[in-house]
């Protein structure tokens, strides 16, 4: 299957940007803010996330990874290297690369509403738009209307978005 790159290194930069920047006017008065990249692109986008915050603000952030089996997040636990103890009265945003069917998003919200957070964001590169559940995304890089049997790929390495 032919696939059409339709992002570069420059925009998804500038989407990176964008988005670090409308979580740093939501959060500027947040002593810590907490990111959480759904492994293993979400992962790489809250890292560049990161970066970009630690580049434009003092905040304090930190990522980490929250592991989920996307195509059956039901069939087996989330798995995070945190306790719940860290996040009591926290901000997390949880982050990945395309939101679809807002499965995966909502199965990761639905895990941090176990710990005694103060609020819970999410942020996505592409936005979809083929929500079957009840999620959006608070930060969206972009949004990108496609039919449910194309496919878009992020190659976070590349910076590229691909769709197929």
């Amino acid at each position: 299957m032919e696939r059409t790159e339709i992002m570069g290194p420059e925009i998804v930069r500038r989407k990176i940007v964008r988005m670090a920047w409308e979580i740093v006017e939501d959060h500027h008065l947040e002593k810590k803010l907490w990111l959480v990249g759904i492994a293993s692109r979400g992962l790489a986008i809250a890292k560049l996330l990161e970066k970009q915050l630690r580049a434009i603000h003092s905040i304090e952030v930190e990522t980490i990874e929250l592991s989920v089996q996307k195509s059956n997040p039901w069939e087996s636990p989330i798995q995070t290297q945190l306790d719940q103890e860290n996040l009591e009265n926290s901000t997390v945003i949880i982050v990945d690369d395309v939101l679809n069917s807002g499965r995966t998003l909502c199965y990761a919200i639905c895990h941090f509403m176990k710990c005694p957070v103060r609020q819970i964001h999410s942020a996505v590169l592409v936005n979809r738009s083929h929500a079957q559940f009840p999620v959006r995304a608070t930060y969206v890089g972009t949004h990108l209307s496609t039919t449910l049997q194309e496919h878009v790929e992020v190659d976070p390495d590349a910076l590229r978005v691909y769709l197929q």
